[in-house]
């Protein structure tokens, strides 16, 4: 018996020499990216697409291929998308821009879904990913490996085929966080009821995680350059791939000028009215992102309820509304909360109706709006009219919508962790730039405070927040990129 296994570990070992050695024979000059989802528009994207762009500005006559697994746009209208909605004015040379989009790679993606692994989903999608990078190199060798997705597990089998790697990740696939959170006991995103009530299940998985973190540690040493979205990323990233000296922070790029363009002083409400109420309020605090349990847009129902309490219980005080020092009344009916959102499934449409729930059951829901999958008009529109921006997801990665709140003029309430509380939130020359809470006392009392601001100190703030979020544009993506990459692209160049 064990003569048999002996020759299959002899069988495997020869087959991953022959091909590897083929695709090192057959590897051509260039640079690849590994990002099967190429054809969506989120801030994953956007990372590439400029990515890209800073490539081909170094040097336009560099191949580039992009490893995608779409089935039903082509490369010209997937780089035609991409111009237009990142606001990317033109690519040096798109016709150096080649879309690696054979059979092998459109029928293997499915093994990067999360829907593909019921149980065990981070080790499946793990060495799912491993076969469609093979796959990818298989089909289109290149000699420099740019990871803009975070699977990680892709760079061993890069670097067996003799490619430099480069990768990006936006999150860590495993954390501390992670781990704390399933040896809590408390339910949550990642940590379903039936884990967290039976102690056994709860030790396995705890136990699962940490020989996972282990192995991930491993694959991400195979990076010769390790670029992360922030200072959160950094620490989890550090910790776990104990590469330092060969880490940097690359904030993502956000196009905020469009933006940047909305008055301060003025608010004007937003033009259309949504179907579930009445929108011509003044005072708006809203929220962005997807109807996601991580997202906890529940806190945020709970905390806008309590400030309403607060706001109502000091008005019969006074036995007037509250002013701001100026004289400017702010009149109760006119205080809003606008969830603006996403729902990708049925599950998030049962959220939300959850939510309206919640709101109905707080007393609040003629003061909440809800909008559901929005067009960019209306959201650009609300983002012109609100004074408040609410974010309440624990330990978010980066925070691209609190960096448009600021971008808008839009004074942001943000999550004391993450990103936000480590890279976007914090003082600017000397001045803040805005608010973080945790609890629901805290929030209502930093919307009570943001709608409360003299005009000029409003004003400050905003200006201030402008100014911040200037580090985070297109441009300064680009050349921080170009700078970091320039040496494992370029080697010898100066």
């Amino acid at each position: 018996m064990w003569l048999f296994f002996l020759w299959v570990i002899i069988i495997a070992l020869t087959l991953l020499l022959l091909v590897t050695t083929s695709i090192r024979v057959r590897r051509r000059r260039g640079v690849a990216f590994f990002h099967p989802y190429a054809e969506c528009r989120g801030g994953g994207e956007r990372v590439l697409f400029l990515s890209i762009q800073a490539v081909q500005e170094m040097d336009p006559n560099l191949p580039i291929f992009v490893y995608c697994g779409c089935k039903t746009l082509t490369g010209v209208e997937i780089l035609e998308a991409a111009k237009q909605t990142f606001k990317i004015n033109k690519f040096p040379r798109p016709d150096n821009i080649h879309f690696v989009q054979q059979p092998s790679l459109k029928n293997l993606r499915f093994l990067l879904e999360p829907s593909t692994y019921p149980r065990l989903t981070l080790l499946g999608q793990s060495i799912g990913s491993m076969i469609v990078a093979a796959a990818a190199l298989w089909e289109m060798p290149a000699d420099i490996f740019i990871d803009t997705t975070g699977f990680a597990f892709t760079y061993p089998i890069a670097w067996i085929c003799g490619c430099k790697v480069i990768s990006y990740t936006h999150y860590p696939t495993v954390s501390t966080d992670m781990i704390t959170v399933v040896k809590s006991g408390k339910e949550a995103f990642n940590n379903s009821k039936l884990l967290a009530n039976i102690t056994l299940f709860r030790r396995l998985k705890v136990w699962y995680y940490k020989v996972f973190a282990w192995i991930y540690g491993v694959v991400g040493q195979f990076s010769h350059l390790v670029l992360v979205n922030s200072s959160w990323t950094l620490n989890h990233i550090v910790a776990l791939w104990n590469v330092p000296d060969r880490t940097h922070i690359l904030y993502p790029p956000a196009d905020t000028k469009y933006l940047q363009k909305f008055a301060v002083d003025r608010r004007a409400p937003p033009r259309c009215q949504p179907s579930s109420s009445s929108s011509s309020s003044t005072n708006l605090v809203i929220s962005l992102g997807q109807f996601r349990p991580e997202k906890n847009q529940e806190l945020q129902l709970r905390a806008f309820a309590r400030f309403l309490r607060n706001h109502r219980q000091q008005q019969q005080q006074e036995k007037r509304p509250l002013e701001e020092k100026k004289g400017k009344r702010i009149d109760d009916k006119n205080i809003k909360l606008v969830l603006i959102g996403g729902c990708r499934n049925e599950d998030d449409q049962k959220r939300v109706k959850n939510l309206k729930h919640l709101a109905s059951t707080l007393g609040i829901l003629d003061r909440v709006v809800f909008e559901v999958n929005a067009s960019f008009k209306l959201l650009v529109e609300y983002l012109a009219a609100a004074h408040v921006g609410l974010h309440t997801m624990v330990n978010e990665h980066f925070g691209i919508g609190v960096v448009e709140f600021m971008a808008a003029g839009v004074i942001p309430v943000a999550h004391r962790s993450g990103g936000p509380l480590m890279d976007i939130v914090i003082k600017h020359k000397g001045q803040d730039v805005g608010f973080l809470a945790e609890t629901e006392e805290e929030y209502a009392s930093c919307i009570s405070k943001v709608l409360n601001l003299e005009p000029a100190k409003r004003r400050k703030i905003c200006e201030i927040g402008r100014d911040r979020v200037n580090q985070f544009s297109n441009e300064e993506f680009l050349n921080r990129f170009k700078k970091l990459s320039k040496s494992v692209i370029f080697p010898g160049k100066r």
